[in-house]
Protein backbone atom coordinates (compact mmCIF):
# COMPACT_ATOMS: atom_id res chain seq x y z
CA UNK A 1 0.00 0.00 0.00
CA UNK A 2 1.13 3.52 -0.80
CA UNK A 3 -0.08 6.48 1.23
CA UNK A 4 -0.62 9.76 -0.58
CA UNK A 5 -1.75 12.96 1.12
CA UNK A 6 -4.67 14.72 -0.47
CA UNK A 7 -2.52 17.87 -0.81
CA UNK A 8 -0.04 15.92 -2.95
CA UNK A 9 -2.88 14.80 -5.21
CA UNK A 10 -4.13 18.37 -5.67
CA UNK A 11 -0.76 19.61 -7.00
CA UNK A 12 -1.29 18.01 -10.43
CA UNK A 13 -4.52 16.08 -10.06
CA UNK A 14 -4.84 14.64 -13.57
CA UNK A 15 -1.22 13.45 -13.78
CA UNK A 16 -1.38 12.10 -10.24
CA UNK A 17 -4.51 10.07 -10.96
CA UNK A 18 -2.89 8.67 -14.11
CA UNK A 19 0.20 7.55 -12.15
CA UNK A 20 -1.84 6.19 -9.24
CA UNK A 21 -4.04 4.17 -11.59
CA UNK A 22 -0.92 2.65 -13.16
CA UNK A 23 0.40 1.76 -9.71
CA UNK A 24 -2.97 0.27 -8.74
CA UNK A 25 -2.98 -1.77 -11.95
CA UNK A 26 0.25 -3.39 -10.68
CA UNK A 27 -1.60 -4.59 -7.56
CA UNK A 28 -0.55 -1.83 -5.17
CA UNK A 29 -3.32 -0.27 -3.07
CA UNK A 30 -3.62 3.47 -2.44
CA UNK A 31 -4.47 5.13 0.86
CA UNK A 32 -5.46 8.79 1.06
CA UNK A 33 -3.61 9.99 4.17
CA UNK A 34 -4.55 12.96 6.36
CA UNK A 35 -8.02 13.02 4.80
CA UNK A 36 -9.99 16.12 5.68
CA UNK A 37 -7.03 18.40 6.34
CA UNK A 38 -6.32 19.44 2.77
CA UNK A 39 -8.28 21.03 -0.02
CA UNK A 40 -9.96 18.11 -1.72
CA UNK A 41 -13.51 18.07 -2.94
CA UNK A 42 -15.97 15.24 -2.53
CA UNK A 43 -15.88 14.71 -6.27
CA UNK A 44 -12.17 13.98 -6.04
CA UNK A 45 -12.70 11.25 -3.44
CA UNK A 46 -14.96 9.26 -5.73
CA UNK A 47 -12.62 9.57 -8.72
CA UNK A 48 -9.37 8.52 -7.04
CA UNK A 49 -8.19 4.93 -7.50
CA UNK A 50 -7.95 4.53 -3.73
CA UNK A 51 -9.07 1.70 -1.49
CA UNK A 52 -8.57 3.46 1.84
CA UNK A 53 -9.19 6.79 3.60
CA UNK A 54 -7.11 7.71 6.64
CA UNK A 55 -8.72 10.17 9.02
CA UNK A 56 -6.17 12.59 10.41
CA UNK A 57 -5.49 12.58 14.15
CA UNK A 58 -6.58 16.23 14.30
CA UNK A 59 -10.18 15.00 14.04
CA UNK A 60 -9.74 11.81 16.07
CA UNK A 61 -8.29 13.36 19.21
CA UNK A 62 -11.42 15.38 19.96
CA UNK A 63 -14.24 12.92 19.33
CA UNK A 64 -14.74 12.08 23.02
CA UNK A 65 -15.13 15.72 24.01
CA UNK A 66 -16.43 17.51 20.91
CA UNK A 67 -19.71 16.70 19.21
CA UNK A 68 -18.49 18.60 16.17
CA UNK A 69 -15.33 16.46 15.86
CA UNK A 70 -17.38 13.30 16.43
CA UNK A 71 -19.85 14.33 13.73
CA UNK A 72 -17.05 15.07 11.24
CA UNK A 73 -15.47 11.66 11.90
CA UNK A 74 -18.82 9.90 11.51
CA UNK A 75 -19.31 11.74 8.21
CA UNK A 76 -15.87 10.74 6.90
CA UNK A 77 -16.52 7.10 7.87
CA UNK A 78 -19.88 7.18 6.09
CA UNK A 79 -18.27 8.78 3.03
CA UNK A 80 -15.55 6.14 2.89
CA UNK A 81 -18.06 3.32 3.13
CA UNK A 82 -20.28 4.94 0.49
CA UNK A 83 -17.42 4.87 -2.02
CA UNK A 84 -16.31 1.35 -0.97
CA UNK A 85 -13.12 2.40 0.85
CA UNK A 86 -11.71 1.07 4.11
CA UNK A 87 -11.53 3.78 6.73
CA UNK A 88 -8.51 4.08 9.03
CA UNK A 89 -8.36 6.33 12.09
CA UNK A 90 -4.91 7.64 13.06
CA UNK A 91 -3.74 8.84 16.44
CA UNK A 92 -5.96 6.82 18.78
CA UNK A 93 -4.56 7.46 22.24
CA UNK A 94 -7.31 6.30 24.58
CA UNK A 95 -9.54 3.26 24.92
CA UNK A 96 -12.57 5.58 24.95
CA UNK A 97 -11.69 6.98 21.52
CA UNK A 98 -11.04 3.43 20.25
CA UNK A 99 -14.47 2.31 21.52
CA UNK A 100 -16.20 5.30 19.90
CA UNK A 101 -14.55 4.59 16.55
CA UNK A 102 -15.65 0.96 16.76
CA UNK A 103 -19.21 2.16 17.47
CA UNK A 104 -19.00 4.53 14.47
CA UNK A 105 -18.00 1.63 12.18
CA UNK A 106 -14.37 2.58 11.54
CA UNK A 107 -12.52 -0.33 9.91
CA UNK A 108 -8.95 0.07 11.18
CA UNK A 109 -7.42 1.84 14.17
CA UNK A 110 -3.86 3.12 14.59
CA UNK A 111 -2.34 4.72 17.64
CA UNK A 112 -0.79 4.33 21.06
CA UNK A 113 -4.04 2.95 22.53
CA UNK A 114 -3.47 -0.11 20.34
CA UNK A 115 0.31 -0.33 20.53
CA UNK A 116 3.45 1.75 20.60
CA UNK A 117 6.36 1.36 18.19
CA UNK A 118 8.31 -1.77 19.13
CA UNK A 119 11.05 -4.10 17.94
CA UNK A 120 10.02 -7.10 15.82
CA UNK A 121 10.36 -9.64 18.65
CA UNK A 122 8.19 -7.52 20.95
CA UNK A 123 5.63 -7.27 18.12
CA UNK A 124 5.53 -11.06 17.79
CA UNK A 125 4.84 -11.40 21.52
CA UNK A 126 2.24 -8.62 21.37
CA UNK A 127 0.41 -10.30 18.49
CA UNK A 128 0.52 -13.70 20.20
CA UNK A 129 -1.05 -12.36 23.40
CA UNK A 130 -3.37 -9.60 22.18
CA UNK A 131 -6.92 -9.99 20.93
CA UNK A 132 -7.66 -7.52 18.12
CA UNK A 133 -11.00 -5.79 17.71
Amino acid sequence: MIEVTEDAIMTDRLRCIEVLEAIRDHGVELSIDDFGTGHSSLAQVRTLPASELKIDRAFISGIASSKQDADVVKLIIALGKAVQMRVVAEGIETSEVRRLLTDYGCDIAQGFAIGRPMPVEALRQFLATTQTA
